[in-house]
């Protein structure tokens, strides 16, 4: 919910951008340069909100063994549909050469507890997983915009709610960790209340 409403929002953002250019409203001679000195084009209009969201939004979807074939259909059909650049890549080897690099101190594998380890194993290697996806988020963050000829460079969205803000329930340097947090002022009810203005008044399934 928490990575689908950061998304969501930002395409909101762009949809507002495009209304207000494409219905020339007022302050849309300025939004309109204010998009075209982020793409540094002189020259950039944008034909849709899905263009728009395209250009700023890169969606990486981090598998590892444990992830379902569900929650991939998902973070791919939601990219899909509102216009994201969308990436794949498996966290598996990155999780397993960390885990061999403290073999020196720890020298039994620590395993999760469906697989006979114990609640501090599982945590450990649950906190592991979600801040690999983090690092590789900085690290993807400061290569796309090389490896597809940006001209700007990216920021790193975060995904760590109001809720567990307060309550200190969250993994530091996870989601509590990014740029900008989108949904840092959401509570969990406010986050369920705008997935579901999305679909149904906007129709994003």
């Amino acid at each position: 919910a928490e990575s689908a409403a950061r998304g969501l929002i930002v395409h909101h953002m762009a949809t507002m951008l495009y209304d207000c250019i494409s219905k020339k409203t007022p302050g849309h001679e300025f939004a309109l340069s204010e998009l075209r000195r982020v793409f540094k084009d002189p020259n950039y209009y944008p034909t849709s909100a899905k263009q728009i969201t395209g250009k700023v939004l890169y969606a990486c979807y981090m598998a590892s063994k444990h992830s379902s074939n569900e929650t991939r259909r998902r973070a791919q059909n939601l990219a899909n549909e509102i216009g994201a650049t969308y990436f794949e890549i498996n966290i598996d080897d990155a999780c397993k050469a960390l885990v061999q690099s403290i073999k020196p101190v720890v020298k039994n594998d620590p395993q999760f507890m469906k697989h006979g380890g114990d609640i501090f194993q599982d945590i450990a290697l649950q906190n592991l997983q979600a801040r690999t996806r983090m690092v590789l988020s900085y690290f993807l963050a400061q290569l796309i915009p090389v490896e597809y000829n940006l001209k700007s460079f990216l920021l790193v969205l975060g995904s760590a709610n109001l809720d567990e803000s307060l309550r200190g329930y969250m993994t530091k340097y996870d989601a509590s960790s990014a740029d900008i947090n989108p949904i840092g002022g959401f509570s969990k009810i406010d986050l369920r209340a705008f997935l579901r203005w999305c679909t149904e008044e906007k129709g994003i399934k």
